[in-house]
């Protein structure tokens, strides 16, 4: 039961949210950078609804094969709905401390039989992107735009013919001056975006204008990602216009230089779906977390989306419960993200500045900690301001998987406690009921060796199943392979 203009107000809250956060760890003027963020929603007793922003990160750089860390010191990836991710899993632990020490929680209630925490039916999660995220959502038929001249649409290059970005489409439509003409190439894709156009711009197929000629939108290309498909599944064909590529398929992040092994943010979400937000970790400790919804501001492709947040999970035939196929509801948000790349060229071409724009090498986390934010900023993967020849420990930032193992460890000693109360509780009162299942062999405990992150994350039994089942659907799934996966915390 949401409301229609969810999307517009959880991307509000993280756009307000962001603003609030000053300027430390933002692009500078000719810098751009990707926003996404997660809202909590709860219900309140009187039927209102209460939303607060958990969790956010920017960023869209990530490391090539060669610079991951074996000690997980560094972040791999640092595109923003994956540091998003991980300032949630950390929202989530905190979460999770509240109710093992007995403390009121909106959105976490313990369950004595499994020993876990579960979400409560009144609270939900909503993910925001500033961007549809990379992959196989940004592939989708793109927009040329002809016969504007009065420079409202005119992108940020100097071509005769350039193709519009959504954001010109977003930000015409603010200013309700949004009229087009749609002139088709005669290909189903083409008819399809070509309606889908003419919906967003409230447009009936003719121009409203009487005074000058109204602007063309045509269609015979695809918007491209620079995304590879993995080496096992369909590669792009690469032709001309609308067959460079294939859709549907799996694909790493794009980069420069030293190629990356992490999936695509589309393939990520995708697989958020399905196992879930709160990662192989907490599963020990938390019932699978789903987001509700996922709402999309610039290339915001209803078609692309649905295909590669959506209808890709029907793949998998069943999951183990208690994880479940859970697709999101997609939204799309007319706001603008003013340090986005279309956002930050149209202003340096308003100020009439002769600049080369480029993505932002900084990287933003940002959670909530009862009471308290925690803010975290990174650079390459590692902690600003620390020096390349800092160790790794010092280089060491919030969201890198060490860190992540840190608080786990912690958290997992507070659910330790937490089941053997209950277990004493059960004891004194002579029952029989089962308390604290599936709880051998799950920490380090006192006094024990050393246990690797790789050995935490295979402990977490539940998950590697639901993570079995999601590869035998998708066998394309590369990863960045398990040695990153061995180290102990020093």
């Amino acid at each position: 039961h949401l409301p229609t203009n969810m999307g517009e107000g959880v991307a509000q809250a993280v756009l307000e949210c962001y603003a609030s956060l000053g300027k430390r760890g933002k692009p500078n003027a000719s810098e751009w950078t990707v926003l996404a963020g997660i809202v909590c929603r709860t219900l309140q007793p009187d039927g209102l609804a209460n939303d607060v922003v958990v969790a956010l990160g920017t960023g869209s750089k990530c490391l090539g094969f060669g610079k991951l860390s074996r000690t997980g010191s560094s972040i791999h990836d640092s595109h923003a709905e994956v540091l998003t991710r991980r300032a949630f899993q950390c929202y989530l632990n905190s979460e999770v401390r509240r109710v093992c020490a007995g403390e009121a929680s909106s959105v976490l209630t313990w369950d004595v039989v499994s020993g876990r925490c579960q979400v409560r039916p009144t609270a939900s999660f909503h993910l925001y992107i500033s961007q549809a995220p990379c992959g196989d959502a940004c592939i989708f038929p793109d927009r040329l735009l002809c016969g504007l001249d009065d420079g409202r649409c005119s992108p940020p290059r100097t071509t005769k013919r350039a193709r519009i970005s959504e954001h010109e489409t977003l930000k015409a439509e603010q200013d309700g001056q949004a009229t087009a003409t749609i002139a088709t190439t005669g290909s189903a894709a083409t008819s399809a975006a070509a309606a889908t156009i003419a919906a967003a711009t409230g447009s009936s197929g003719t121009s409203a204008a009487t005074t000058a000629s109204p602007p063309v939108v045509v269609v015979n290309d695809i918007h491209r990602t620079g995304a590879k498909p993995v080496p096992s599944g369909t590669q792009d064909p690469k032709e001309q216009g609308v067959d460079y590529h294939a859709v549907g398929v799996f694909r790493t992040k794009p980069g420069r230089g030293d190629p990356s092994r992490s999936m695509s943010c589309s393939d990520k979400i995708l697989r958020w779906t399905l196992l879930g937000c709160q990662g192989a970790l907490l599963t020990r400790c938390v019932d699978p977390v789903y987001l509700s919804t996922v709402t999309v501001g610039e290339l915001f492709d209803q078609e692309a989306l649905e295909r590669a947040l959506v209808s890709r999970s029907s793949k998998v035939a069943s999951l183990p419960k208690p994880f479940r196929r859970a697709p999101p509801l997609l939204f799309r948000s007319s706001r603008l993200f003013s340090e986005s790349q279309c956002c930050v060229a149209r202003e340096l071409e308003r100020q009439q500045i002769q600049a080369k724009i480029s993505a932002s090498g900084t990287a933003m986390l940002w959670y909530r900690d009862g009471t308290r934010c925690v803010l975290s900023i990174s650079v390459l993967g590692r902690k600003q301001g620390v020096s390349k020849k800092a160790s790794d420990q010092a280089g060491r930032c919030c969201g890198c998987k060490a860190s992540m193992m840190a608080m786990h460890l912690d958290t997992w000693d507070k659910v330790t406690k937490r089941r053997q109360q209950d277990r004493q509780r059960q004891v004194d009162n002579n029952t029989d009921e089962d308390v604290g299942v599936e709880t051998k062999g799950r920490g380090s405990g006192a006094g024990s060796q050393p246990v690797s992150y790789a050995r935490l994350k295979d402990g977490a039994t539940d998950y590697q199943r639901a993570r079995r089942a999601f590869q035998e659907a998708f066998p394309g799934w590369v990863g960045n392979g398990p040695a990153v996966n061995e180290f102990c915390l020093q």
